[in-house]
């Protein structure tokens, strides 16, 4: 692997709504590119890409082996998914949200948070706690609840903007926060 090359995999994979390649194959990448320039900060500089992004795809290098091999073959296949995944660090929980996830239609995370609502196994509450808990210390983590359509509208806009809906929440926070400064 090359400068170009990692550089053309992340563009290529990260800027359009269909990836050609598996996530750890990007996330491979970005470390390659961490390791050039230094910083998560730098290589997202340099990717036009948010540092959040960048930091979310070199989480996921720190998934156990068996969680990575569902990524490789593309069962776990959402950036979004695969980052909560490594932000789990219960081994009984990690393999009892994975077993949820690989149940469901989508794999989409939150799709199986509401599917624990259903199972004694794992409560949402549980989930919800599960959640917060494995977040790294310097991490604030809200978790707000939206009702199904403004969630799909949030996950439309942020596929828009090539960004994940955690993301798009966070720029928005993060506008509305600076025009209150100026406000003030």
């Amino acid at each position: 692997m090359d400068e170009e090359n990692a550089l053309a995999v992340i563009f290529t994979n990260t800027k359009r709504h269909k990836r050609t390649i598996d996530l750890l194959t990007v996330a491979e990448c970005f470390y390659f590119l961490r390791n050039i320039y230094g910083t998560q900060e730098a290589v997202a500089e340099k990717t036009d890409l948010s540092r959040e992004m960048v930091r979310e795809f070199l989480r996921i290098r720190n998934l156990p082996e068996y969680v990575k091999k569902l990524i490789r073959s593309r069962k776990v296949d959402s950036i979004d998914t695969a980052y909560r995944l490594a932000n789990i660090k219960d081994e009984q929980t990690l393999r009892i949200v994975i077993d949820k996830l690989l149940s469901l239609r989508t794999h989409d995370f939150r799709d199986v948070i509401s599917t624990a609502k259903e199972n004694a196994e794992l409560s949402i509450d549980a989930a919800r706690e599960a959640v917060l808990k494995s977040k790294p210390q310097n991490l604030h983590v809200f978790v707000l609840d939206f009702d199904e359509e403004d969630y799909r509208k949030l996950v439309g806009i942020a596929k828009n903007r090539n960004n994940s809906p955690a993301e798009l929440v966070k720029r928005i926070v993060e506008d509305w926060l600076s025009k209150d400064r100026v406000g003030s």
